[in-house]
């Protein structure tokens, strides 16, 4: 989503380079939404998650968007203690390498 936003910005595309941020708030909020299902089905409870935010244009200029509509669904910010207190955090590590599991 950023290379495809700022190479609309670059181009002085500002109604494709909103079009793009407003689609990739929308798919931010949807894996919310997945990962959040996912929990349920797994722990049959709510479970803290982290959510890793690049340092990058489409989140400097949308990140205030994505936790508008989050707060909107509900969802809480809390400190990163407080994530990592999360008893799910006490698993085995399945992961085998940079491939996933």
């Amino acid at each position: 989503f950023n290379k495809v936003y700022e190479t609309y910005l670059e181009q002085g595309d500002t109604s494709k380079a909103a079009y793009i941020g407003q689609q990739y708030v929308a798919m931010t909020v949807t894996f919310f939404g997945f990962f959040e299902q996912l929990c349920d089905q797994l722990y049959r409870r709510p479970v803290h998650h982290i959510y890793l935010c690049h340092d990058n244009r489409i989140n400097a200029d949308y990140l205030p968007d994505i936790i508008q509509q989050l707060a909107v669904k509900q969802n809480e910010i809390i400190s990163m203690d407080d994530a990592l207190d999360e008893p799910n955090n006490q698993q085995t590590d399945r992961n085998y390498g940079n491939r996933g599991i």
